[in-house]
């Protein structure tokens, strides 16, 4: 691959510079992500506003996308997020991130605020032109999208909805045409809105192939042959509900209490692909596409439903049939608000009046046309929904019952039972997200022949997902795969079946890079660098140890092989913060010298413990 160019662009001046991506940065970032989060922590002055024009918006597109890596096509936005304050950035899936490195842009760096509505349009040559739209202000993402079609021809859209313009702190960001899909976790929408940016379009074709074709077979074949993955493709990700269900961890009414037999029948997943699938859709070049569209008879069309925004809407807020989620997600996707985030509100919402904490009137839960009506006012910021339009944890703080609304940092999390999972939400760098961390070798059970092939034995109870040891180690591992693999624009749930049906090993996944060593030594080095400079930019935003330890988890949190555990794994202070020896291993000192300039270098930590998790844990 030839030189990776970062583009730069002032909104507020009209200023468009490209220039040529320092090798060292993709080299120890990866890429996409990874280089994301490290000029984020360059480039946004410390203590900006989120919704400040000096605040960047960041595209990133991994080194795989460019290379044309079959189920690699992700495409990354970061910037502070406006619902936490701390580090964000979600990824999708689609042709954008194809599209861009077709343009030959690998990182698009936005700041600055246009004059007036506009899109920014990426050539097919890689052209940056800022063309005012004010006639697309107000419309939905998709009707926004079909416009710019019409405009501009063939082409992929990043694009806001009302709620992005009007600065709801859980907007986002929507893109792709055949399999739309929202960027919503933190609010980034709300950050293209206050930079009066309506949309990103890219012109551009999808790059040629570079890769291998002998790899590529054999990743295409390992892809076909997995378990995981014909069950995903052949179901989406709603057969989680029953497997959670089995375990007894589907709550209803914000995750207070267990979901009744009968309701989870309503959610068999066969049930629903009989009476509502439409159609499946994937991510451009995936062998094994898992996105299917569901529709119903008050649906104007197929709507996307994964498993988290099906839980948030449905059993979360008392909905009991499946098309009542999906007029949700309708009002959701219209409005352009991240469907988790906004189950989480309204659940607080209704818990609220449920305990007369708010004159909300007659009960919430499962009054579709309420919940409804609440959507629509919390994405224009008008009556009962001003206060929703700041996120649960703001609203249940603002009536003094902040013990309503689940959360790390600010973002929506959700009690499990999985206290892997629950580790994980606690400490992501952007808050309560199961993503982050995404500890896939814990689901189902444990996969324990996968977890001995890439720890070694573990204690006894560290198998179980339900008990506590070990799953510090656990979390910090998952966590650094989980963001390599980001970086390099790879699909997580493709990288993690292969894992766990033993086709492939996280050595063969790191292989994939058509660049850097090639090394798993130097891939897993990469991604505990990118959660470092994570981090250390909460750090400087004044995060700590008590950022990680919500009420909701403080219990679990506090048991041996938890936080404590992953603390001295991740090289942290006892205050959560990084440290000079972990910084310093991984030839971060810059990093280290910065954050003691600033007052947040944590004292004590280890270093890096290598790639391979060692016997025992750092001192």
């Amino acid at each position: 691959m030839g030189d990776r160019a970062i583009v730069g662009v002032d909104l507020s001046r009209g200023v468009v510079e490209r220039d040529i991506l320092p090798p060292y940065l993709a080299r120890d970032f990866c890429g996409g992500s990874g280089v994301n989060s490290r000029l984020l922590y360059d480039l946004a002055p410390p203590g900006v506003d989120p919704l400040s024009p000096r605040n960047p918006l960041l595209l990133g597109v991994g080194p795989m996308v460019a290379a044309g890596i079959p189920s690699a096509a992700r495409v990354t936005f970061t910037s502070t997020g406006p619902l936490t304050g701390l580090f964000c950035d979600s990824n999708a899936g689609g042709s954008l991130g194809p599209r861009l490195a077709g343009a030959g842009i690998d990182h698009l760096a936005i700041v600055g605020r246009a004059a007036a509505p506009s899109c920014l349009v990426v050539g097919p040559k890689g052209r940056v032109d800022l063309v005012e739209t004010p006639d697309l202000w107000g419309l939905p993402p998709e009707e926004t999208d079909a416009r710019l079609a019409e405009r501009f021809g063939d082409c992929e859209t990043a694009r806001i909805g009302v709620a992005g313009e009007r600065g709801v702190l859980f907007s986002g960001i929507v893109s792709a045409r055949r399999r739309p899909s929202l960027s919503g976790r933190g609010g980034l929408g709300a950050v293209m809105g206050s930079k009066n940016l309506k949309a990103i379009v890219v012109r551009a074709p999808l790059p040629p192939r570079e890769a291998d074709p002998g790899s590529c077979r054999n990743l295409v074949a390992a892809l076909l042959e997995s378990p995981r993955l014909r069950m995903r493709a052949e179901r989406g990700t709603l057969d989680l509900l029953q497997a959670y269900a089995a375990m007894g961890d589907l709550r209803e009414r914000n995750f207070e209490r267990a979901l009744p037999a009968e309701a989870i029948a309503s959610l068999d997943p066969d049930a629903i692909h009989e009476k509502h699938a439409e159609g499946r859709r994937g991510c451009t070049g995936c062998p094994t596409p898992c996105g299917f569209l569901y529709g119903g008879v008050d649906l104007a069309k197929g709507r996307r439903a994964e498993f988290g925004a099906v839980y948030a809407l449905g059993p979360n807020l008392g909905i009991a049939d499946f098309e009542g989620v999906l007029r949700l997600l309708e009002a959701a996707d219209g409005l352009g608000l991240d469907a988790i985030e906004l189950g989480t509100t309204l659940a607080a919402y209704a818990a609220a009046v449920e305990r007369g904490e708010v004159d909300g009137g007659a009960p919430v839960w499962g009054d579709l046309p309420r919940l409804l009506g609440l959507v629509d006012s919390l994405a224009r910021r008008e009556g009962p929904g001003a206060a929703l339009a700041e996120g649960a944890a703001a609203f249940a703080r603002s009536i003094g019952r902040p013990d309503l609304a689940p959360h790390a940092k600010g973002l929506g999390g959700r009690p499990e039972k999985n206290l892997a999972s629950v580790l994980g939400q606690c400490v992501s760098t952007r808050g309560g997200d199961h993503m982050r961390a995404f500890p896939f070798l814990l689901f189902g059970g444990g996969n324990r022949s996968a977890i001995d092939r890439v720890f070694g034995p573990l204690p006894e109870e560290g198998y179980d997902p339900e008990r506590p040891a070990a799953k510090g180690r656990l979390v910090w591992w998952h966590e650094n795969f989980k963001a390599a693999i980001d970086a390099a624009g790879f699909c997580a749930f493709s990288a993690a079946a292969l894992i766990a049906d033993g086709l492939f090993t996280p050595g063969d996944v790191a292989a994939l890079l058509p660049e850097g060593d090639g090394t798993w030594e130097g891939f897993f080095a990469a991604g505990e660098r990118i959660v470092q400079v994570q981090r250390a930019f909460n750090a400087r935003r004044g995060a700590t140890r008590a950022d990680d330890l919500p009420s909701w988890a403080l219990a679990d949190l506090s048991r041996e092989g938890m936080l404590g555990e992953y603390y001295r794994w991740r090289g942290l202070s006892e205050a959560g913060t990084p440290t000079r020896e972990r910084l310093h291993s991984l030839g971060l000192e810059d990093l280290s010298f910065g954050l003691e300039a600033e007052g947040v270098l944590g004292g004590g930590g280890s270093p890096f413990p290598g790639a391979s998790v060692p016997a025992a844990a750092p001192a």
